[in-house]
């Protein structure tokens, strides 16, 4: 199966790439700088597709015959959270998400199935409350990031 991952270079991007590739898959990645995206996935890809999720949508021709994604892109925040890094790290998952669905509803034939990596930061600290998958979302900037990161898949 040919499958785009993007936020290919991330942690877990490239645990995930290791193990598409040992299971027979061909693995597109996205990154906004295609050459050092090459030398740091040390995996033999199908491609390297030069994209960046903020400023707009990916080609169509980049995408095709792509049958699955793994969305994973997005600003890191493991960092100071300055105003401005706030607002990178918003943008990178809300605006790069509504731009990659955006050219995968344009795609002749769509892929089968889009998988996208919110963050366990969706519930926020909640100490030691029992936390599910129905559970409500916390408050909080993160909190905030992932439900309006998440309403951009549909």
């Amino acid at each position: 199966m040919k499958i785009l991952v993007t936020g290919a270079t991330g942690f877990v991007g490239t645990a995930l790439i290791r193990k598409l590739l040992i299971e027979g898959h061909e693995v597109l990645i996205t990154s906004r700088n295609p050459e050092r995206a090459r030398q740091s996935v040390p995996f033999p890809l199908s491609g390297v597709v030069a994209w960046d999720p903020v400023a707009g949508e990916p080609a169509l021709s980049d995408l095709a015959g792509v049958e699955a994604v793994i969305h994973l892109a997005g600003e890191s925040v493991a960092e100071r959270w300055s105003a401005e890094r706030k607002k990178a790290i918003q943008e990178s998952r809300q605006l790069g998400t509504r731009h990659l669905m955006a050219a995968l509803r344009k795609m002749p034939v769509p892929p089968k199935v889009v998988l996208s990596a919110s963050a366990i930061g969706f519930y926020g600290d909640r100490g030691e409350e029992v936390l599910t998958e129905t559970s409500a979302p916390g408050k909080g900037f993160l909190p905030g990031v992932c439900v309006d990161w998440e309403k951009e898949l549909f």
